[in-house]
């Protein structure tokens, strides 16, 4: 497997919005808690408010998954791409180490409650059918993606050939033949395998030998922004996100702020 890396390592910017309301226009989908956008020269995540903590931590280091993975080339299906995410999402820090890969209590309850989806509809979910879930469907969709990408990155059985499926996924194998590929099963035995995986409710985690500074540890410094850097900064966020009407309106709104008085 080759070694995949960022090909930049430009400045990311991050918007956290301090309302639901305020968020409203700049979601890419209703039900989304946060979301990475780049048009190839500047990249974006944007986040929800959330008053926890810790949520916003996770919410923030899936996004940045997706940074990462989109800087390395990566072209995986929706449910690795997002499963990925969630898992990584768990990173936190254990000493002079790092840990990835811990139980997520609500994505289990989602799974107890619902009615799962096949490994065909999980893993055959295109752009148009993830965009168009509902805020339910959603939620079993990241659960179910989250479990199967932690029971295929971290567990004996699967783990060692991981780096295959990604290889193979990322060459526009499809799903089905990647299982083949890269584990000898077929998609059937693996979804078996992940009912039994979500049964055992097991913490399977990876350590890596790489210090993470806890956030107590970290400067971080802030500075206010005027309304017009504001107003810059969000109308460039609705460009990178395509949403050109808007971005022009938001833009041609600017210009109250640059006549002179």
């Amino acid at each position: 497997m080759p070694e995949y890396q960022q090909k930049q390592l430009a400045p990311v910017r991050i918007v956290e919005f301090s309302s639901k309301e305020q968020s409203l226009a700049y979601r890419s989908v209703d039900w989304e808690a946060g979301h990475y956008e780049s048009n190839g020269n500047r990249d974006w995540i944007a986040l929800g408010p959330d008053p926890n903590a810790a949520n916003r931590a996770a919410l923030l280091a899936h996004e940045y998954n997706h940074m990462v993975a989109a800087r390395a080339g990566l072209r995986l299906p929706h449910w690795l791409s997002e499963g990925l995410a969630v898992l990584f999402s768990t990173v936190k820090p254990a000493g002079d180490t790092t840990r990835v890969g811990g139980p997520i209590g609500y994505r289990l309850a989602t799974l107890k409650s619902g009615d799962w989806l096949s490994i065909e509809a999980l893993t055959g979910a295109d752009d148009r059918g993830f965009r168009g879930m509902t805020g339910r469907e959603a939620n079993l969709f990241y659960a179910e993606s989250w479990l199967l990408t932690q029971l295929l990155y971290a567990s004996p059985e699967y783990g060692p050939n991981f780096p295959k499926l990604i290889t193979a996924v990322n060459e526009g194998t499809p799903t089905a033949e990647a299982f083949e590929r890269a584990f000898g099963r077929g998609a059937a035995v693996v979804e078996k395998d992940l009912r039994g995986h979500a049964g055992e409710i097991a913490q399977l985690d990876r350590e890596f030998p790489v210090r993470m500074d806890s956030a107590s540890e970290l400067a971080i410094e802030t500075a206010a922004a005027g309304d017009f850097e504001i107003a810059l900064v969000m109308a460039d966020l609705l460009s990178v996100m395509r949403k050109e009407n808007e971005a022009q309106r938001a833009f041609d709104a600017l210009c109250p702020f640059g006549k002179p008085a």
